[in-house]
């Protein structure tokens, strides 16, 4: 399956999840949502031949790496399926990703939410209180 038969296959699931009649791809060829609770995420398609979606979340500009930061995303994580968090150069990440060759838009939908919601709950929780803003940068 060729890349751009995958990327248009995503881009009509991501208007339904959201229920939104167009959804836009930013110049990376991704498209990017805001977070619940603040910061940014972008839902992308990835791979050679083995195409890939991923949704990851961007939570928090110079968010410290601290021992209490990794003990916190180290309990979200445990009690997550298929979505994780970690710190990146000052940022918190939230990652998921699919099998692109089946990817329905139910597998879609729950992850889409996954991430969103395990930003909010990172957010409330913990990131607001580690840092002055959200991550609004473009990728």
């Amino acid at each position: 399956m060729r890349k751009d038969f995958v990327q248009a296959h995503v881009e009509k699931l991501l208007e339904r999840v959201i229920e939104q009649d167009h959804v836009a791809q930013d110049s990376d060829g991704d498209w990017p949502f805001p977070l619940l609770g603040g910061g940014r995420m972008w839902v992308g398609v990835q791979g050679d031949s083995d195409y890939y979606v991923w949704l990851r979340g961007h939570l928090g500009l110079d968010v410290p790496l601290s021992p209490q930061l990794l003990f916190e995303m180290n309990e979200v994580n445990g009690g997550a399926v298929f979505c994780r968090t970690f710190w990146r150069e000052g940022v918190v990440v939230i990652e998921h990703e699919l099998a692109a060759d089946d990817l329905d838009l139910g597998e879609l939908q729950t992850a889409f939410w996954a991430v969103q919601h395990m930003a909010k709950r990172l957010w409330d929780e913990y990131v607001d209180g580690w840092c002055a803003q959200p991550d609004l940068r473009e990728a």
